[in-house]
């Protein structure tokens, strides 16, 4: 459901990202709701994703490491 809502968001000019920020406001709330069987399941399968996906970089700090990046010609 949330890559779907993504999905809807960027096809209408927006970024994926608010979506994130969307569900890290919610998340307290709907970890607190989840059996504990689920939690475990979350964990086992989708807490990498998650983890990864909910930090954000501020856009300062983020274009002064593409900066240094490409000066050192090693950005992926």
């Amino acid at each position: 459901m949330t890559r779907e809502l993504a999905r809807d968001v960027e096809n209408r000019g927006g970024d994926w990202r608010e979506v994130v920020t969307f569900v890290r406001h919610l998340a307290p709330d709907l970890w607190r709701r989840l059996p504990h069987p689920e939690r475990r399941r979350f964990v086992r399968h989708l807490q990498a994703h998650w983890d990864i996906h909910r930090h954000r970089l501020p856009p300062q700090m983020g274009a002064l490491i593409a900066s240094l990046c490409a000066a050192m010609g090693n950005c992926r």
